[in-house]
């Protein structure tokens, strides 16, 4: 179907026309998915009595229901059915997803997180990747995705650095635009809405914390942060936009008028939707106290350009109506935010084809296209940073040592938006009647992939000649040291050791990195530097291999190994791209999208700094 905005705009307005003002707030904004389920399924009664008038979006079907893509596209089914069918104006509703390095939801394909992504130094890549996750998304419903980050990232303290394609403006912008061409698609009819987050400056936040203030001068603000967002919306066509959490130069970003149409609209020339981050426009009452209450916040976030609220109704329902009844909102605001919403629901060709087929749903889900190239990906992503003539593997070698906490958990090559991650801060605090509730510890860890271990993939890779024994040595980040003796024993007994360190990511409260695991130190995490000094004390040869989310600031041990392989977070093929590469199958090319400090001290260290 091609898109015809003259065709569109009269379809708009006649809609609109009819529109009630209950129905018009209820285009601006969504539901989590679990708030219509009971103990994880769909509840119709509440659907009922919450989409009566309708709604905007629903909030990750797949990804926050906690259901698998047939289920999820049941589900989704019935929802527009009801919306097309019950309510008095038959408007669908759009099901948006993350889709970071993946579509986050069980079964589907677990890329290499996005800075690992950017070590691959071939954009079109980005773009292969988009397109496979496209098919899944449209697969079970989903029409809108919130990503790329385009963020340019120059502070590794920020937990979320390994969301993006790193410190240059230009590597960014050409990797975003790649990212947005293949998740939308030729033509929105059979794409996905792309996001470009967070506009504008998010990750160059005070202390590198998440949510902090950003202080930038107008230079750097266009020369830099803006490059990717300004290619992203004359280049790639980009279709929605979510706002950045922190103030910026004083000025909350969400609450910004300036910000927000002013620069993104009327200088930038975007013309999309605007999302908020999720609880964005209540956090302009409770987190920068730049309203007074809720009510106050919904004004000044939609009359700064926030068209829609995620992922929840928070305050424009009712905050809204009170500002219109108070007279202190004008009703021209509230309809220029509708007509954008629903422009992107015709664009998208949800009034003619409401419905996912749920027959086919599976076919995207059970391709070895996507393995293959989540390893293609993973493979191209490996950076060797030191090699003494260690690697690769040696025939001559009979007895391989592997170590660390990193070495046997296929859960370490996931990032914080992968569907596990997601799963594991849910166990920690479970949303009320969701499909959450009453997980075991044991559902928790049972990965929604099949994903391979180092451990694992040595013992595929492993000649007959040699063999490879195993020691964790210690946890991600504890400082318990029982298990060096056995480390270092085993080291001492091996013609070589493997010693594979580094994060957890995600977004739980055990995880290094990842959103809101931000950090001071840019160190090896819990006790692990210590565990690598012991073997190094052996004498044993070492590789060092790395499974992190933000650059480390180890010098001493990196000039004290042999050979240092960084694999970022790797994905579900990780493993088997990082013993290639120890054996020579693989030549590691990737080359580093960041800069590494020496010292947490050096902060912020990026290669093109002026003199």
């Amino acid at each position: 179907m091609t898109v015809n905005p003259t065709l569109i705009n009269k379809r708009v307005s006649e809609l609109m026309a009819r529109m009630t003002l209950e129905e018009k707030i209820r285009q601006l904004g969504g539901y989590w998915f679990f708030e219509l389920q009971t103990k994880g399924q769909l509840d119709l009664a509440k659907v009922k009595i919450k989409l009566k008038d309708g709604v905007g979006q629903l909030t990750r079907v797949a990804g926050a229901g906690n259901l698998a893509p047939l289920e999820a596209a049941k589900a989704y089914n019935q929802v527009q059915k009801f919306l097309l069918e019950e309510t008095r104006l038959g408007i669908p509703a759009i099901n948006h997803e993350e889709c970071c390095a993946g579509l986050m939801a069980k079964e589907s394909t677990v890329y290499p997180q996005i800075i690992g992504l950017a070590s691959t130094f071939q954009p079109e890549l980005a773009r292969e990747m988009t397109g496979q996750i496209r098919k899944q998304m449209l697969a079970m419903g989903a029409r809108h995705g919130l990503a790329p980050v385009l963020d340019v990232c120059r502070d590794p303290r920020w937990g979320r650095i390994e969301e993006t394609f790193g410190e240059d403006p230009l590597l960014v912008s050409q990797f975003g635009m790649e990212y947005i061409r293949g998740l939308q698609g030729e033509n929105p009819a059979s794409g996905i809405l792309a996001t470009g987050k967070h506009f504008v400056g998010h990750a160059f936040s005070q202390g590198g914390l998440n949510c902090g203030p950003v202080h930038l001068g107008e230079r750097d603000l266009w020369d830099v942060y803006l490059a990717p967002f300004q290619a992203a919306i004359r280049d790639a066509g980009l279709l929605s936009m979510m706002n950045a959490y922190p103030e910026l130069d004083g000025e909350v970003v969400a609450a910004s008028k300036r910000i927000l149409t002013d620069l993104l609209r009327d200088t930038l020339g975007f013309d999309g939707v605007v999302v908020s981050d999720y609880e964005a426009v209540v956090m302009i009452h409770n987190y920068h106290k730049a309203a007074k209450n809720r009510k106050e916040a919904a004004l000044k976030a939609l009359s700064a350009g926030i068209d829609v609220e995620l992922p929840s109704f928070d305050c424009y329902a009712p905050g809204l109506q009170e500002a219109l009844e108070a007279g202190e909102l004008s009703m021209e605001t509230v309809d220029l935010s509708v007509r954008r919403h629903l422009t992107k629901k015709f664009e998208l060709g949800l009034f003619e084809n409401p419905y996912v087929d749920e027959g086919s749903v599976m076919v995207e889900f059970e391709t070895p296209e996507n393995r293959e190239l989540a390893k293609k990906i993973a493979r191209q992503s490996l950076v060797l940073l030191k090699n003494d003539g260690s690697l690769p593997l040696k025939p001559s070698i009979k007895k391989l040592a592997l170590i660390g906490p990193n070495a046997d958990s296929g859960r370490c090559m996931m990032g914080d938006y992968s569907y596990a991650a997601v799963l594991e801060l849910m166990h920690q605090d479970p949303p009320k009647d969701s499909g959450y509730e009453g997980l075991s510890q044991a559902e928790v860890e049972k990965l929604p992939v099949e994903i391979p271990t180092v451990l694992e993939a040595f013992k595929q890779f492993l000649p007959d000649s040699m063999e490879v024994g195993f020691a964790k040595g210690c946890e991600i980040n504890s400082e318990d040291k029982s298990g060096f003796a056995e480390a270092v024993d085993l080291a001492k007994s091996a013609d070589t050791a493997v010693v594979v360190l580094g994060h957890r990511s995600g977004l739980a409260y055990n995880c290094t990195t990842g959103e809101f695991r931000d950090s001071t130190d840019l160190g090896l995490p819990g006790v692990q530097a210590e565990l690598l000094q012991e073997i190094l004390k052996t004498g044993t040869p070492v590789i060092l291999v790395l499974i992190n989310g933000r650059p480390l600031s180890i010098p001493n041990l990196i000039e004290g190994s042999n050979a240092v392989l960084e694999a970022w977070v790797p994905g579900e093929e990780g493993a088997g791209a990082i013993v290639s590469a120890i054996f020579g199958e693989l030549n590691p090319g990737g080359k580093l999208p960041v800069s590494i400090a020496r010292s947490v001290g050096q902060v912020p260290v990026f290669y093109n700094y002026k003199p």
